[in-house]
């Protein structure tokens, strides 16, 4: 029976595709818009439908909720495909530290935060009860119905240690699972969370080298700790954090002078590299992570910074001789690298660091090419694929195409929709990160799918357009400069698993202007937001009051 299990899965995922096509990218009525309302109405169709997509996503994965220990499954029995898989694999009902509380949890807490508050107390429940499931030590894989640990699983191909899995997994959870709600929420469960994480990784750390303890022999779970240790200490202040990150940095500076600039997982007793570099997901983590280290040596730490500034001036330039095609588009193994962006914010920081126009070059190259690219696999390809360019285009001017080009990926990705694993969460991130940027930041508190809401910045001006399928009261609410107030960043740059900041409102007061030709203002300060009434649909100004 066992071998028709996978004939049986194929069928009832060939019908599914068969009878499954969601509504693409909605077109706006405004064909031309001009003046930052209609453009600000224009806006609001994209902001909408992505923010829909978001909330039904949400809405799905909430009922999946397990409710006894209120985790998630990180493969939820769905369809046939799944029945089949379960049947297979037994792991559907698996909360995992690499999986679940990685991809999927941090992202539905980001869903509850900008549409539906009411999960959010729920969603504090399962941290709460992950915290005390796991105890004292790394955190664990959880049966979700009984609540029982499962056993760390390696791979019979890895030369992973099972230690060595746990603290993958929980440098994933970390970085991947905690950095995106700390950047969002700050001081919380889920910070208090992480840093306990770092702590008992740093004790945990097997690896004796000249330059201290270092948690992996592997790229992605290293770089994974250099981008969580470097955020910890400026969250925190705490030494420790910056100190642990160097040693990291040290321990990578040695490979890449020896190596020519190309970093590699490494055995520490062969004192070899195991496998060449990954560009892709689940290796190129060390890039963006050393130059978040680099980022942080340039005030803390000038000699540091001025010995890993060298070796990762050659690791930037030695990836560009592997890792781009003819139109500077970025593979791995000739296949397409949808996390490209990652790669791209490195660049663009080492770009803010020196000044060199040449890196600056490597990201406009890439950019004026992309519209040519837009086969790129699974939803969660091209949710991966937007997010780099949303990371992007917060601090430099994008081609036209490139907004095009998103719009269709966008569309791409829901025509395929969602895939019911883990990944879903990133289907979420991604819609709301678009979403976002069509409102420049600004949203309605707990939104409903009656609700429009865009947004257009010129000069320190934010325009908005609000409309409501019936008369109602809404909170409007804004973006703040969450890189300085959470993060305590004197200048904000691109970083993995923190959403752009597009108007960011300050603590001063502004003036708040509903539909011009009313001649109806007032001032405030809206950090906290406000309410107005909305009987169909209205235009706000929301702009700085100067002394």
């Amino acid at each position: 029976m066992k071998r028709y299990v996978p004939i049986l899965a194929l069928l009832a995922a060939l019908l599914a595709v068969s009878v499954f096509v969601p509504s693409a990218l909605p077109e706006s009525p405004i064909k031309s818009p001009s003046g930052p309302y209609e453009l600000a109405e224009s806006n609001s169709y994209k902001a909408s439908w992505a923010f829909s997509k978001a909330n039904n996503a949400l809405n799905i994965w909430m009922d999946y909720q397990n409710q006894g220990t209120k985790l998630f499954p990180q493969h939820p029995v769905h369809t046939p495909v799944d029945v089949a898989r379960e049947w297979l694999k037994k792991d559907s009902y698996h909360w995992t530290t690499e999986n679940s509380a990685a991809d999927l949890y941090p992202f539905l807490v980001t869903g509850s935060y900008y549409l539906n508050s009411s999960y959010s107390g729920s969603l504090e429940f399962a941290m709460e009860m992950e915290r005390a499931i796991s105890g004292e030590g790394l955190p664990k894989n959880i049966d979700i119905r009984s609540g029982n640990i499962i056993p760390t699983r390696v791979q019979s191909d890895s030369s992973l240690s099972s230690l060595d899995a746990e603290i993958f997994g929980a440098s994933e959870y970390v970085k991947d699972g905690l950095l995106p709600i700390i950047e969002l929420k700050g001081n919380s469960i889920w910070s208090d969370r992480a840093l306990e994480i770092l702590d008992e990784i740093l004790e945990s750390a097997p690896y004796d080298t000249e330059f201290g303890k270092i948690p992996s022999s592997g790229t992605e779970a290293n770089g994974e700790m250099l981008q969580s240790l470097t955020r910890a200490y400026l969250f925190t202040g705490d030494s420790k954090y910056f100190e642990a990150a160097q040693n990291i940095g040290d321990f990578y500076s040695d490979i890449l002078d020896r190596r020519n600039g190309i970093p590699c997982d490494w055995d520490f007793l062969s004192g070899n590299c195991i496998r060449e570099f990954n560009l892709r997901d689940h290796g190129n983590e060390v890039v963006p992570g050393m130059l978040e280290l680099l980022y942080l040596e340039k005030s803390e730490d000038p000699e540091a910074y001025a010995r890993h500034s060298q070796s990762i001036r050659l690791m930037l330039d030695s990836l560009l001789e592997i890792g781009i095609n003819e139109d500077h588009i970025w593979i791995s193994n000739t296949k397409l690298n949808d996390n490209w962006g990652y790669l791209l914010n490195a660049y663009y920081q080492f770009y803010l660091l020196t000044g060199e126009e040449k890196y600056l070059d490597v990201i406009s190259n890439s950019l004026e090419n992309l519209h040519k690219y837009s086969v790129w696999g699974r939803t969660d390809a091209y949710a991966d694929t937007v997010e780099s360019a949303l990371y992007l285009a917060g601090y430099i001017e994008m081609p036209d195409s490139v907004f095009r080009w998103m719009d269709e990926m966008m569309g791409n990705m829901n025509r395929i929709g969602l895939e019911h694993d883990y990944k879903d969460g990133n289907y979420i991130r991604t819609s709301l990160m678009y979403a976002l940027y069509h409102t420049k930041g600004a949203y309605i508190e707990d939104w409903n799918p009656g609700t429009r809401i865009g947004g257009h910045i010129e000069g320190d001006t934010l325009y908005l357009h609000i409309a409501l399928d019936e008369p109602r009261t809404v909170s409007v609410r804004f973006d703040t400069p969450r890189h300085s107030d959470i993060m305590g960043l004197e200048k904000n740059y691109p970083r993995l698993n923190a959403f752009p900041e597009w108007y960011a409102v300050s603590t001063s007061s502004y003036k708040i202007t509903l539909d011009e030709s009313s001649a109806s203002s007032f001032s405030t300060s809206p950090r906290n937001g406000f309410l107005i009434q909305v009987d169909d649909s209205v235009n706000i100004k929301i702009e700085p009051i100067y002394d």
